[in-house]
Order: structure tokens, then C-alpha cells, then sequence
């Protein structure tokens, strides 16, 4: 094996790099991806659920916004749009590696 591994790395520097592949290895068979996709995507939709309803109040009671309670509600309402969106690239990155490692490992 030490030779397999000596002749790959005359041929290829890179392979050194081929152990660090592994750590991800135990995380991405641990977890169900498909539930990641899946939560990320109901949060998506309960924000935007929730941001309609807000709308919908604003367009009963347009001063609604200026009250203490609806700038809360639209400040905190921004903040999980931001929150989401992390989740929802994060979770794309999860994908995206979940595949490489898969593909790595022939899985």
C-alpha cells in the first residue's frame, strides 16, 4: 500500500490531498440529506407564509408598520429572510459535497 501510495504521489502532488477527503466521508453517510433539503424547504415556505400574513395586515392597517409591533415583526421578519437564505446556500453546499463524496467513494 505504502508504494501504491508513494508511485500516486510521484505521479499526482495532489494526492496528498486525498485523506482530507475522508473526514467528510462520516458526516455524509450519518446524515439523510434529503431531510436537510426537506427542512430547508419548509422554512423557506413558513417564512414566506408568515411574511404574507404580515402583508396582509399591513394592507388592513397600513399604520400597522409604525407601530412598535410591526416594526418588530418586519425587523424580525427581514432577519429570518437572511437566516433562511444562509440555510438554503448552506444547504446547497451540503448537496453539492454530499454528491463529490458520493461520487468519491462510488457510492
Amino acid at each position: 500500500m505504502k508504494m501504491i501510495c508513494q508511485k500516486l504521489y510521484e505521479e499526482d502532488q495532489t494526492f496528498a490531498e486525498f485523506k482530507s477527503k475522508f473526514e467528510y466521508s462520516y458526516m455524509a453517510h450519518k446524515c439523510v440529506v434529503d431531510d436537510i433539503k426537506r427542512d430547508c424547504l419548509k422554512a423557506k415556505m413558513d417564512l414566506k407564509s408568515n411574511k404574507n400574513m404580515f402583508e396582509m395586515i399591513l394592507k388592513q392597517d397600513p399604520d400597522a408598520e409604525d407601530l412598535p409591533y410591526g416594526k418588530v415583526l418586519g425587523k424580525f421578519l427581514e432577519d429570518q429572510e437572511a437566516n433562511v437564505q444562509k440555510s438554503m446556500d448552506q444547504c446547497d453546499l451540503v448537496f453539492k459535497e454530499y454528491g463529490e463524496i458520493c461520487d468519491f467513494f462510488m457510492l
